[in-house]
């Protein structure tokens, strides 16, 4: 199980697009944090960041990649332990595992 809090999803967006700028096109979209009514819905929030990861797994540089690796295996920084929400990341076609991950919203 993977847990994560969004921004760290923001980090290793900003992290990809400088890493592989000559895909820079390809990657998917972070789906928004909030939207202009306000925070955007958590199980919204979680589905979208399940396609942007299995976008991620179809790009097989990016997804095959150390830095995507690393992210996806590290521990969550600062996430305490209780009040985490949980979705199942069935992972990519390039996935051959299923993954879990949460997602600890920042509010």
């Amino acid at each position: 199980m993977i847990q994560k809090r969004f921004r760290e999803f923001v980090e290793l967006n900003e992290t990809l697009k400088k890493r592989f700028a000559d895909r820079k096109e390809e990657l998917p979209e972070l789906p928004p944090k909030t939207t202009l009514l306000g925070k955007t819905p958590l199980d919204d929030r979680q589905a979208g960041i399940e396609r942007y990861l299995n976008g991620l797994l179809k790009i097989p540089v990016i997804g095959e990649s150390y830095v995507f690796r690393k992210f996806i295996f590290e521990e969550a920084k600062d996430l305490p332990s209780a009040h985490r929400n949980t979705t199942e990341f069935k992972g990519g076609e390039n996935s051959q595992r299923k993954k879990q991950h949460s997602i600890e919203s920042d509010a």
